[in-house]
């Protein structure tokens, strides 16, 4: 894998630890959110709605017990006070069931609201019965009537059907003590509990997206260090000249290639340094036309070789020249002079060997002026010694001295004869 898909995939992958916290996170914190959207659509509706239709039931028992009281017979204002109490209790507790009864409720909810509707239908009927009697004995006006009527509302409020007004109140405060149990203990246990779970989990996963994160970042910086350090060591040793270390790994990222390019570089320096060793000892040796192979080598260390070739071709070419007309010169066999353009310590050379072809040709020349001096029979004739340096005129100073002792000896002889 290379090393950008593995930061990649380092990255992707802490990113997906994050992504899993914050859903987690969010997870847990809808729901809460939904508990809360419960207590607000639902249980705080639910309570004032049924706490409210309890209310108004009690407002209903008390105005149809004041209807029976036999004070209020003869006093239209408080009978008109009390029907009116009562219309309006009714019409809020028709308002109460219009609230709570479209809410979504529990089984057991549901199971104790149909119980206090039922409850309340018959106090309901009940009402009217005593709302009807209320009528009839406020139509009969004073008389016999009217008191049959108020006797018949004092027996039925008092009587044993009584008990349904408090039945259906009964009814509502079950239903409210459920609700309250349910939604405002059960509920907020459970919301508790999630909330408590939910930062539970929100560590957990914390603290493992941490570790992991943790281990992939120690796995990545290992997996891109280790080869870093093993190919500063290997070109610190071949800095150091040591090419007998090679970089080895085994992952195919970059790293592959930097490890064959390193093994190259020290394979061609170590190729470039054996080249230099066989030239190196073929000079020991004299074999001085011995070349390296420019062909095996790349680049700059072509250039490299090639241009160590032309050094020795530079140095050599010059040697061989002069071991030539030396080899001549010793044989007798005078040479031209060099006439080739060479610098520095090559040119000297030609020089001194230029001057030492002169010198010999001067010598050769005076050698045979001499002779054919003596051929002509013009004995005095000598050759001029200050041309010559060193051996060669002490050589030229010979052969005059030589003359000289061989030719006094003859003219004396001449004149004697003569």
């Amino acid at each position: 894998m290379k090393i950008l898909a593995k930061l990649l995939v380092g990255f992707v992958a802490v990113a997906v630890l994050c992504a899993v916290v914050g859903i987690v996170g969010v997870t847990q914190l809808g729901n809460l959110s939904g508990y809360m959207v419960e207590v607000r659509d639902n249980t705080i509706p639910s309570l004032a709605s049924i706490q409210d239709l309890e209310g108004q039931h009690f407002k209903l028992k008390a105005a149809i017990r004041s209807l029976s009281i036999a004070r209020g017979v003869d006093d239209p204002a408080y009978i008109k006070r009390q029907m009116d109490n009562i219309t309006t209790a009714r019409s809020d507790y028709e308002k109460d069931v219009a609230v709570y009864d479209p809410l979504p409720r529990t089984k057991e909810e549901d199971r104790l609201w149909k119980a206090a509707q039922d409850k309340m239908a018959i106090a309901k009927a009940f009402n009217n019965e005593v709302i009807s009697l209320a009528d009839k004995a406020i139509k009969a006006g004073p008389g016999p009537v009217r008191e049959a009527a108020y006797n018949e509302m004092y027996v039925l409020i008092n009587g044993d059907r009584r008990l349904e007004f408090d039945n259906a109140i009964t009814a509502i405060q079950d239903l409210t003590k459920y609700i309250i149990d349910h939604y405002g203990t059960q509920q907020v246990r459970i919301a508790t509990d999630t909330a408590a779970t939910s930062e539970i989990i929100l560590i957990l996963v914390t603290i493992f997206s941490f570790i992991a994160a943790v281990l992939l970042g120690l796995f990545l910086g290992r997996s891109i260090s280790n080869p870093l350090k093993k190919s500063v060591a290997v070109m610190d040793k071949m800095a150091a000249g040591n090419l007998s270390e090679r970089f080895t790994v085994k992952s195919k990222d970059e790293f592959a290639l930097v490890s064959a390019s390193l093994n190259k570089v020290g394979d061609s320096v170590g190729l470039l340094i054996t080249e230099s060793g066989i030239l190196a000892q073929a000079a020991i040796d004299g074999k001085l036309a011995t070349r390296a192979d420019a062909t095996k080598h790349q680049g700059d260390y072509r250039k490299v070789v090639e241009g160590v070739n032309k050094t020795l071709d530079a140095v050599i070419g010059p040697l061989n020249v002069a071991a030539n007309y030396v080899d001549r010169i010793s044989k007798g066999d005078i040479p031209p002079k060099i006439t080739d353009t060479y610098h520095g310590d090559f040119n000297e050379i030609k020089n001194n060997l230029n001057q030492a072809i002169d010198a010999v040709n001067t010598l050769v020349a005076d050698s045979g002026m001499l002779a054919q001096a003596a051929i002509e029979g013009r004995l005095q004739t000598r050759a001029d010694a200050t041309k010559h340096q060193g051996d060669y005129r002490k050589i030229v100073d010979g052969v005059n001295k030589t003359l000289d002792a061989v030719i006094n000896p003859i003219n004396v002889t001449a004149r004697y004869v003569d």
